[in-house]
């Protein structure tokens, strides 16, 4: 199976054929974990930390330089969670690496559970394999397949205005949008356009297209004049697709496309941001208090914890709703006027754990951090299989019970270390503004 895709900016997923030899493990008084990856090329972990049992076939080669096919690291973090899991608790996982390529449902109905931690129905739709699309689409969406997200979570994230008209309806900003859910019709979307005053405009597929595929960009009067625009826009560049966004060709003041802060959540937490430029690849840095951009920190996480109410509502496992293992909102960023501070922030994508993390911007190590959170996801959602689903035995049970117990103390003692340590900054910064505030009386 050839696995390929388009990433922003020019940066191109890694074409090859995965074959990765299958070893035997075996699982008595194990849980048996799956983990879909990649090709994914765009998140390289940390350099050094690579597992010393990294998969050949799974490396990215020629990840470097400006013909390289992605942001470089041949070691990509999917992979690397996944064999780091087993590592980390090889009594107790026994952990099955799934590249997109080999996802069948017979493959996933063997594990316990599954992740889908980089590849999904986007990737499997633009493989441009209707079999392998059929088949992908199977495993993910059958109760048998035991992934997470569930397809109606999956399908929330895959249908853009599915979830953009559900933020609408919650009172939470979104771009100006025209939902065009029959194919695109020149003259009736143009007349649309025009109403709104737009004098460009942008389309794109809203179902199942990431990575900036079948985009495209419009100036109003020259799509009236010649309606063949438009057509051949339908035809040609987004064939095959009947859905899409349309939205104003939107800018900051300067000229330059809108930016971006995305902003993760992890098992239902806010955890970190990351800003990322709107036409400079190379211009991407955490956000952080007293750091480059901290004034976007705020509007933007507030912003996007609204987005995340909507997100848990859809959220299910088995009926019963859950917080996500990992989700990622992008807010849109436009600055208004010259004030330096002010902006206008929308909300632009969701994205599940199946998305980039960025993991090389980040400001703690991601990979240690959710080791220490899937132990407990996997105990919640091996405990909400429904009776008659397969189960792992009763000492796997007590093993995964005792490490999610003694994580659950360590990050206690990690919270109330920060706290501490928060409050005596806080003590410090208020003595500090008090002498201050004495010597200047």
């Amino acid at each position: 199976m050839l696995c390929s895709s388009v990433m922003p900016g020019g940066i191109k997923y890694a074409a090859f054929k995965v074959k990765t030899a299958k070893k035997k493990v075996d699982a008595k008084g194990k849980v048996r974990v799956g983990v879909i990856v990649g090709p994914k090329n765009c998140d390289p972990i940390l350099p050094g930390t690579a597992d010393k049992d990294y998969p050949e076939a799974l490396k990215v080669k020629n990840n470097f330089g400006k013909n390289a096919s992605g942001w470089g690291g041949q070691y990509q973090v999917d992979t690397q969670l996944g064999l780091k899991l087993q590592r980390t608790y090889p009594n107790v996982f026994a952990v099955d690496i799934i590249p997109g390529c080999e996802v069948t449902l017979a493959r996933l109905s063997k594990n316990h559970i599954n992740f889908n931690l980089g590849y999904d129905m986007v990737n499997a739709n633009m493989s441009r394999d209707l079999k392998h699309e059929a088949e992908v689409k199977r495993a993910l969406k059958l109760p048998e397949g035991r992934v997470f997200p569930e397809w109606d979570l999956q399908d929330f994230i895959y249908c853009k205005e599915r979830y953009l008209q559900a933020c609408k309806a919650a009172g939470i900003s979104i771009a100006d949008t025209i939902f065009v859910s029959n194919g695109i019709k020149p003259a009736e979307l143009i007349k649309s356009v025009k109403a709104k005053g737009w004098d460009k405009f942008f389309i794109k597929p809203a179902h199942l297209c990431s990575f900036g595929v079948g985009g495209g960009k419009f100036v109003t009067k020259d799509c009236l004049a010649d309606h063949s625009i438009l057509k051949k826009y339908q035809t040609e560049e987004a064939k095959g697709y009947k859905h899409f966004l349309v939205q104003p060709y939107m800018l900051k003041p300067n000229g330059e496309v809108f930016d971006e802060v995305r902003n993760w959540f992890i098992d239902g937490k806010w955890s970190y941001s990351i800003f990322t430029h709107g036409t400079d690849d190379d211009a991407v840095f955490a956000l952080k208090p007293g750091g480059k951009m901290a004034h976007l920190i705020e509007p933007c996480r507030k912003l996007a914890e609204k987005v995340y109410k909507e997100v848990e509502k859809v959220a299910k496992w088995r009926g019963k709703n859950v917080l996500t293992d990992m989700t990622r909102i992008d807010i849109g960023v436009i600055p208004v006027g010259n004030s330096g501070t002010k902006v206008k922030t929308f909300v632009n994508e969701i994205e599940t754990a199946a998305a980039t993390w960025l993991v090389r911007y980040c400001t703690f190590d991601i990979v240690k951090h959710m080791v220490k959170v899937y132990p407990k996801k996997i105990n919640e959602f091996v405990l909400g299989l429904k009776p008659g689903e397969k189960k792992p035995d009763a000492e796997a049970m007590e093993k995964l019970a005792a490490i999610v117990r003694k994580n659950d103390e360590e990050f206690a003692t990690q919270t109330g270390k920060r706290k501490r340590e928060s409050t005596t900054d806080e003590a410090t910064t208020s003595k500090q503004a008090r002498r201050h505030s004495l010597a200047g009386a």
